[in-house]
């Protein structure tokens, strides 16, 4: 990103501020080591995007001194600047990926002479809005838009030496351009910029918004190409028990396939046939269409004669919730670790899905909760919103052995708006920012996990509990808050996906060796426009080989 800076310079430079022609006060940003100048020290500051991002935002800041006895005697120059780019890891459900990114430069100048004092005020704000849609192969379809704002405004004044003051007429130019951008299939591979559109050549600034709207788009692009990289995945191989490869596919990081029932859940008995229903579920919990490939059994025997089945090889799931289904037929014979493995792809990314079938003595399955918060959202002329928070935990237990993953995001925005007098038309005032505020974090964990089960035969009930060991906190979760003409300040606390269980869970019993049941609970109604609604849901399918204890 070093590289992205020193570029960004290079463009102020010679694209934004060639001022000659900027009345009395031309400005030259000084480069430091110019003997003329005196230079604060380095003030340079990067961090990387909040977790769930791809992306990068640096900062530097410099304050040149003329030195006396030279033709930069009297002035001073202080110059900010910020860069940054973030773009979603994981693409939503159906498939679109969004980023923004910002360029802020600010300038103030000042030339004190004994005959006048010159000051200047320049800022100069870049946004960018990007727009991605990954297609039904995994891989983004067509350029990915880069909406951009590009803003400068100019001040100055005049003291004079009988104390005397002249303004200088303010500037306050705006354009809009969109730049698309190419991000190559191919894994890192550098981004194109197509033609750009939109624009104002009448407004001024025509040029310089294109210049210095290049470095967000390419630095998104670049972004872009590593976020796509991870929720495509690269080739990943499967083995069973004996280190014969049963499954090949594409494993990524954004989606996981949801097996019905849960691997490790059942024993079927040789020969015969299971149902299996599979649907591809993204990280938060929401169900997308997906292509199903290259389904296979584990163990091969005698080329498959006795190794069991699956059929059909592949297929489609959809996302209004009908799963793929596949037809299990177990081994005729006792093997180790029986089950299939299925390649899926999905506009949400690919994945490999493995179901396991088998009992021990001690308990096996899956225990899962979810607790989500979503649809507080919506906007009026006075400003925008939206908040949500997404928790998900689940257990997979194998013979009594138990491993957790956690799943945890938040994110929150607040975006306002003042009314502004619109002379031309006053009963229709405009509007200007007034300021916003973002909270983001995601976190991702896996752990040991135990479950314990309580059977009381007495009373024809039993009671499920369970514990994880999660490590540190594995995100970030980052606080910003904006204020126009002062900047942003950015504030980050630890971050963990924690866990949603309840105290304890169980019910009636019904069979010594088969547990299954769930509770849940909804509210709607919440938020600031009481759009928004609370889902909770715990699952649990244990079972185990027959005993009466």
């Amino acid at each position: 990103m070093r590289c992205a800076v020193r570029f960004a310079f290079v463009i102020l430079c010679s694209v934004v501020f060639p001022l000659a022609g900027w009345g009395q006060s031309p400005i030259t940003i000084p480069s430091r080591g110019d003997p003329a100048w005196d230079f604060s020290p380095p003030n340079d500051s990067g961090q990387q995007a909040p977790s769930g991002y791809e992306g990068r935002t640096d900062s530097s800041s410099q304050t040149a001194t003329g030195k006396p006895s030279t033709a930069a005697a009297g002035k001073r120059v202080v110059s900010r600047f910020t860069l940054g780019n973030q773009v979603q890891t994981c693409p939503d459900a159906d498939g679109k990926v969004e980023g923004t990114g910002v360029f802020n430069f600010f300038v103030d100048y000042t030339n004190a002479q004994a005959t006048q004092t010159d000051t200047l005020h320049i800022e100069l704000n870049v946004k960018a809005n990007y727009k991605g849609q990954v297609g039904d192969n995994g891989l983004l379809e067509g350029p990915v838009n880069a909406d951009i704002d590009y803003r400068y405004v100019s001040s100055g004044r005049t003291r004079q030496s009988n104390g005397a003051f002249i303004n200088t007429a303010p500037t306050n130019i705006q354009q809009h351009v969109t730049i698309p951008i190419l991000v190559s299939p191919k894994a890192m591979n550098p981004p194109d910029l197509g033609t750009f559109s939109g624009g104002d050549p009448t407004k001024g600034h025509y040029a310089e918004a294109f210049g210095t709207g290049m470095m967000l788009p390419y630095w998104g692009g670049v972004y872009y190409s590593i976020a796509q990289f991870k929720w495509y995945g690269g080739d990943t191989e499967y083995k069973d028990a004996s280190g014969i490869k049963t499954t090949t596919g594409k494993q990524g990081v954004c989606v996981d396939v949801d097996f019905d029932p849960p691997s490790n859940s059942v024993q079927p008995p040789l020969g015969t046939q299971t149902k299996v229903k599979a649907t591809v579920m993204t990280k938060t919990g929401e169900r997308v269409s997906a292509k199903f490939s290259g389904a296979h059994i584990y163990s091969e025997v005698d080329n498959n004669a006795n190794g069991g089945y699956v059929d059909p090889s592949g297929g489609y799931s959809d996302a209004g919730g009908v799963p793929m289904e596949f037809t299990y037929t177990a081994p005729n014979h006792k093997m180790k670790d029986p089950g299939f493995g299925v390649a899926v792809i999905s506009r949400a990314g690919t994945a490999i899905g493995l179901w396991h079938s088998g009992l021990g003595t001690g308990w096996s399955g899956q225990i899962s909760c979810s607790s989500t918060h979503t649809g507080d959202a919506g906007s009026s002329e006075s400003g925008s919103w939206s908040n949500s928070d997404v928790s998900r935990y689940t257990i997979t237990v194998k013979d009594g052995v138990g491993s957790g993953s956690g799943f945890h995001q938040i994110k929150s925005f607040r975006y306002s708006y003042r009314p502004v007098a619109n002379y031309a038309n006053p009963r229709h005032p405009s509007w200007a920012d007034d300021g916003s505020q973002t909270t983001a974090g995601t976190a991702s964990e896996s752990s040991n996990a135990t479950v314990n089960v309580d059977i009381n035969k007495a009373n024809g009930t039993y009671s499920i509990s369970v514990g994880t060991t999660p490590g540190p906190p594995s995100g970030k979760l980052v606080s910003s808050i904006c204020i126009p003409n002062h900047g942003c300040t950015e504030s980050d606390q630890p971050f963990g996906a924690g866990g949603c269980f309840p105290g304890a869970m169980g019910g009636k019993l019904t069979d010594l060796n088969q547990l299954h049941g769930e509770e849940n609970d909804e509210k709607d109604g919440l938020g600031t426009a009481r759009n928004g609604k609370y889902i909770y849901n715990v699952r649990w399918d244990l079972a185990r080989q027959g005993t009466t204890k």
